[in-house]
């Protein structure tokens, strides 16, 4: 019979020289906050996408964060692709972090809220987000736009983490 490890006491801190328990971790109980749960990002990216303001754009990655989903930009991406059918958002205010229109993925994404938007006939999903952004005034040159002068920056009031109200600029207007 194999004898039980023992745990090496000089490992272990003396009970006087642990840290003292923050209020904060006493009300949390024995398991660390929650992450935030993955059902509410489509109902917080449809919140943020209807508040971004005409002529201004948001990058898919820079929305998530805002839902406190950073780094989940394709999750984005599938909750705008996947948008009911009577929520009226204005998703073409949502490209790329490069300043580009994504490319869609073909009939999957033409059965989703975008392709039911109205277009010109035969035109693309991705011509029709060009057009109606030109139509509010941002330009494209070699067919991307300038983020540092597109860009929506929400102010975000740090002790509620949440967007509180929109900045109209930052910098000079378009």
């Amino acid at each position: 019979m194999i004898p039980a490890r023992r745990r090496s006491r000089s490992r272990q801190r003396p009970p006087s020289l642990l840290p003292p328990p923050s209020p904060r971790a006493a009300d949390a109980g024995p398991f660390p906050p929650a992450r935030p749960d993955p059902r509410t990002l489509p109902a917080r990216v449809y919140a943020l996408v209807a508040r971004i303001p005409p002529g201004r754009v948001a990058t898919y990655g820079q929305l998530g964060e805002l839902a406190g989903f950073a780094r989940r930009a394709r999750f984005v991406g599938q909750a705008l692709a996947n948008t009911p059918p009577g929520l009226r958002i204005p998703w073409h205010r949502v490209v790329n972090a490069q300043g580009r229109i994504s490319p869609r993925s073909g009939e999957a994404e033409r059965s989703g809220a975008r392709g039911r938007a109205r277009g010109r006939r035969g035109e693309t999903v991705e011509r029709l987000q060009q057009r109606l952004l030109e139509a509010e005034g941002v330009t494209f040159v070699h067919g991307r736009l300038d983020l540092a002068r597109y860009r929506w920056y929400p102010v975000v009031d740090e002790s509620w983490g949440q967007t509180v109200h929109d900045e109209a600029a930052r910098g000079e207007a378009p």
